[in-house]
């Protein structure tokens, strides 16, 4: 019996504990939204990274930090300004990023107190100037013919405009002939 009831208040103590514990986790704050969306590609790299949590994020020890895939090294970090459940960072003017895939990674102090950490990630694809549009849409000239290509064409030329009268100056030649033949048989008739 005093086995059996020992036993019961093992189990109940551990599955109060875990619960308590469950209870804990589950408290913590969640990402609900972020800017830019988690997984998407921007053409401009954004000017402010903000998250909106589940829960009011409480100020001290908040750090945002982006980090550049392809260098593997962190562009910037800072602490984020908190409002409520809304936090923000604003990205520096002066920072020249390379299209590429980034990760935001993110620490701030849950509602209950606790640290939360985690990440997404967003690919920037690098704007498109106006000159490159242009490049992308209007073909390419065609290079300029050399010397010797431009003696060729025109001899091309020459030969297809003289080639294109060789049948005339032929079927004048043999009307010649023909009449010329007509004129002698005429003349070589006997006379009654």
């Amino acid at each position: 019996m005093g086995k059996r009831f020992t036993g019961a208040v093992a189990a109940t103590a551990v599955l109060w504990a875990g619960s308590f514990g469950a209870g804990i986790a589950a408290a913590h704050d969640s990402v609900l939204s972020t800017s830019p969306e988690a997984g998407t590609t921007v053409e401009a790299f954004p000017e402010t990274i903000s998250f909106v949590f589940s829960g009011e994020v409480q100020d001290g020890f908040n750090t945002i930090a982006v980090t550049d895939q392809a260098q593997g090294s962190v562009v910037f970090e800072g602490e984020p300004a908190v409002d409520g459940q809304n936090v923000s960072i604003e990205v520096p003017e002066d920072l020249q990023l390379a299209p590429g895939k980034y990760t935001v990674g993110y620490q701030i102090t849950s509602s209950d107190g606790h640290a939360t950490r985690g990440s997404f990630e967003f690919s920037y694809a690098g704007a498109t100037t106006a000159t490159e549009a242009q490049a992308e849409t209007e073909p390419a000239p065609a290079p300029a013919p050399t010397a010797s290509e431009e003696t060729a064409s025109n001899q091309d030329t020459v030969t297809s405009e003289s080639g294109s009268n060789l049948p005339l100056i032929l079927g004048a030649a043999v009307a010649i002939f023909a009449a010329a033949g007509v004129a002698a048989v005429v003349l070589r008739r006997p006379k009654l």
